[in-house]
């Protein structure tokens, strides 16, 4: 029985690891196949779309024919999107610099980062928000925003989350050279959908 049990859980992992493999070369060939700059947010999302049947909701999905459908599908709004969070990107950059060695005021320079800060959690939820919900392009962008700023446990959580990968990447490297972007990709997933079950649930209970 012992036996059995323990048998189970190595292929159920093995399994998992092979998927999650898988799922990670799929993500890299799909971003290259993209030049990188055009295939790095679809294939993202494609990636966590995956996760969110597989793993999360445990649908047995074909993996390849998800992965590509999500990538073709979605590669305009995808690279519409990108773009918006670019340009914010490339603005708080920019202000960030001036700050740092123009202005140098201590107040402004800590509102900047609060803001980069709220800017990097919207980006860490967009992904998860996108693979759940069947919005229109820009209200996606509101709820990435809208999302850590109510549930500020799950956000505290992405954020070690973050850090705790960043650390074990700097560890061993050459595993996030084979299995890197499930790796990163589902602890955020699993967050980000606790927070939408809480919120769900909440909504439920005010109703």
């Amino acid at each position: 029985m012992i036996k059995n049990r323990i048998g189970e859980f190595v292929f159920d992992w093995s399994k998992r690891i092979a998927q999650g493999m898988a799922l990670h070369f799929l993500w890299l060939a799909f971003t290259l196949c993209g030049l990188v700059v055009f295939g790095l947010f679809p294939a993202t999302a494609a990636l966590y779309g995956v996760i969110r049947k597989r793993f999360i909701y445990k649908e047995e999905v074909p993996l390849f024919k998800t992965f590509f459908n999500t990538y073709k599908t979605k590669f305009i709004e995808l690279n519409l999107l990108m773009s918006v969070f670019a340009i914010i990107g490339l603005f708080l950059y920019a202000d960030f610099i001036i700050s740092s060695h123009f202005i140098q005021s201590p107040i402004l320079h800590i509102l900047l980062l609060g803001i980069i800060l709220v800017y990097g959690l919207m980006l860490i939820f967009f992904f998860p928000v996108y693979s759940h919900f069947n919005l229109s392009k820009w209200t996606y962008l509101k709820q990435s925003l809208l999302l850590p700023l109510a549930r500020p446990g799950e956000s505290l959580l992405a954020i070690l989350a973050v850090g705790v990968l960043w650390t074990f990447s700097l560890w061993l490297p050459v595993l996030f050279l084979f299995i890197g972007a499930s790796l990163v990709a589902y602890p955020l997933a699993w967050i980000a959908f606790r927070a939408f079950g809480k919120l769900e649930a909440a909504k439920g209970t005010g109703n």
